[in-house]
């Protein structure tokens, strides 16, 4: 059985009152007030849908025309005895949805009542889907606002050169999102920083190792751990009893892990370039010594060479033909030792080759040794 809609009758008039009430009754729950001195605990604890208030309570020689009562949560319908367009706007100016003329029969009254309840249940439906609505709008600015701190994430991931800035750049965001959070950065060494603590214990050193190799995430309690290659974020103050927004946190950070990943690896390549570098110089440097030194080595064993095989010519007693064919012989061996310093010369163009490119690439040992920066500052713009 539907529950009935309830109806106050608020009126000085007892008949009045008791007529209408007897035009109502079989269809409504409804319940009359005549003492006007307790309408509002009346009111309170009936807590009817629809209040019909007798228009003379208003007239201008009431005592209540200067103030007109509140029936806050209900619709208002006034019974007229007058059906005139001053009537009804008087009656409009109250506060009131629609009016019921004292002369009306019962089947009148009951249609005009039906069409009050289709519109409060309109209302009621309308109002529910605002607040839902409201509700839906107020997760999705969330989620932009917290999707627009990993766009600011992203954005000073770029301006970093050192490993050690990550960290700032990561717990920036944490700090926007209200989390308390640790972080470990397997490098060389195991880095580990804390946004609250700034230090990190023991224990929680053998959690990052232990939960490492427990999948990509791993919650417990109200903590979450996300887990990369080399790198991993440690969650210590989940929210309570929001499995919404807890769900949105993972997802969000979850991005932001994989770009410390990313960035992470992009710095080890970085460095691995300038360590090929600096090799290639130190080489370049290396080959042009050599070439220099073979160059006068060469030289000077052609000149000696060429000289103490004349002078041997008096004490060999060889004949002029013999004499000649072995200068050419001692000659073309060599000069043919002249191609390998043409060889060093051509790996020494090569690699000048190398190193010029790479130079073109703006890549120099200068750039990691500058402090780091924070990004700029957008003043009031913001993307969110």
């Amino acid at each position: 059985m539907s529950k009935r809609c309830k109806v106050l009758i608020v009126g000085e008039n007892r008949s009045r009152s008791v007529a209408l009430l007897d035009k109502l009754s079989m269809n409504y729950d409804v319940k009359t007030v005549n003492d006007i001195s307790t309408v509002h605990r009346v009111h309170s604890e009936f807590q009817p849908e629809i209040v019909i208030v007798d228009s003379q309570l208003y007239d201008e020689d009431s005592a209540h025309s200067e103030q007109p009562f509140s029936f806050t949560g209900s619709a208002i319908v006034y019974l007229t005895h007058v059906d005139s367009l001053e009537e009804r706007l008087r009656v409009y100016e109250a506060g009131a949805i629609e009016v019921i003329s004292a002369q009306e029969n019962c089947e009148e009254v009951l249609a005009k009542l039906e069409v009050i309840e289709q519109f409060l249940a309109e209302q009621r439906s309308l109002q529910v889907e605002c607040q839902q609505a409201k509700e839906t709008s107020r997760h999705f600015m969330q989620e932009a606002s917290m999707y627009g701190t990993v766009l600011h994430f992203f954005r000073g991931l770029a301006t970093c050169q050192f490993i050690e800035q990550l960290s700032y750049f990561v717990f920036k965001s944490m700090d926007s999102y209200g989390l308390h959070a640790s972080m470990v950065i397997r490098d060389d060494k195991d880095l580990y920083f804390d946004n609250v603590d700034v230090t990190v214990s023991p224990i929680e050193r053998n959690i990052f190792d232990l939960l490492h190799t427990k999948g990509r995430v791993f919650r417990f309690g109200n903590r979450l751990i996300l887990n990369e290659k080399n790198c991993a974020i440690l969650i210590k103050n989940l929210p309570e009893d929001d499995e919404v927004k807890i769900g949105i946190l993972q997802d969000v950070v979850a991005v932001i892990v994989e770009g410390l990943e990313a960035k992470y690896q992009d710095l080890k390549r970085y460095k691995t370039l300038v360590d090929v570098l600096e090799e290639i110089n130190c080489s370049m440097a290396g080959v042009a010594e050599k070439a220099a030194s073979f160059d006068a080595r060469f030289s000077e064993t052609y000149g000696n060479s060429v000289h103490r095989l004349n002078s041997s010519f008096y004490t060999l007693g060889l004949v002029g033909d013999q004499e000649e064919e072995l200068l050419t012989l001692f000659e073309e061996g060599l000069k043919s030792m002249m191609f390998a310093k043409e060889d060093l010369n051509d790996v020494h163009v090569l690699m000048q080759s190398v190193a010029d490119k790479i130079q073109a690439l703006d890549i120099t040992t200068e750039s990691l040794r500058e402090p780091p920066q924070d990004p700029p500052d957008d003043g009031d713009v913001e993307l969110f």
